[in-house]
């Protein structure tokens, strides 16, 4: 999502601040949550951090409300400056509430290597995947292929799907249909119970 986040600053014109980005990354529960905002000034990309609770933050508004692929964009650390460039006098986009929030499901494309991180270890969707392993070497992608079979050896839900049948799967459904039953009739009685004792 795009936020605008003003804060109070001493030293400012007119002693608030307000920076427009999109969210990268949040971080950390409760009273230590912060996160991270990224746009381009003056052609230099330019990340500040916030901390959630911090009382120096005067508001914090959704201007963009979107979910991407992934939990994090880090990755566009790495990417065209144009992917991370949003005007600091953005207007709202209105998002009707209730509404399912939006899937951005965009691919961006990397620079040429060398990157800030090994982005192809981590699983990421939300990159294209020609810039991403077009440019690794077949030593790099042999050590994915690795990683990959080393999970799914130990994918126990993996395992238990590729090895229980038909017949087995419909026994152990009926019986958590049946379990399921019992328990809706369990609590209707002691619905009713109650009832029974309130004056």
């Amino acid at each position: 999502s795009v936020l605008a986040v003003t804060i109070s600053d001493q030293s400012a014109p007119n002693q608030t601040h307000r920076f427009v980005g999109i969210c990268i990354e949040r971080f950390n529960e409760g009273l230590w949550s912060n996160f991270t905002l990224r746009n381009v000034v003056e052609r230099t990309a330019v990340e500040i951090n916030y901390e959630l609770y911090n009382p120096t933050i005067l508001s914090i508004e959704v201007l963009l409300l979107e979910k991407r692929l992934d939990k994090n964009l880090l990755f566009l650390r790495d990417a065209p400056l144009s992917e991370s460039r949003y005007p600091f006098d953005l207007a709202p986009v209105p998002h009707e509430k209730g509404a399912p929030v939006p899937v951005n499901d965009k691919k961006i494309k990397l620079l040429p290597r060398p990157w800030h991180f090994q982005w192809q270890l981590h699983g990421y969707r939300g990159i294209d995947p020609d810039s991403l392993y077009g440019q690794l070497t077949p030593e790099e992608l042999r050590a994915i292929e690795k990683k990959v079979d080393y999970v799914d050896r130990y994918d126990l839900m993996k395992m238990y799907r590729s090895r229980v049948n038909a017949a087995e799967q419909n026994e152990v459904l009926g019986e958590v249909a049946l379990q399921h039953t019992e328990l809706i009739r369990h609590i209707d009685l002691l619905k009713r119970q109650r009832q029974k004792t309130e004056p």
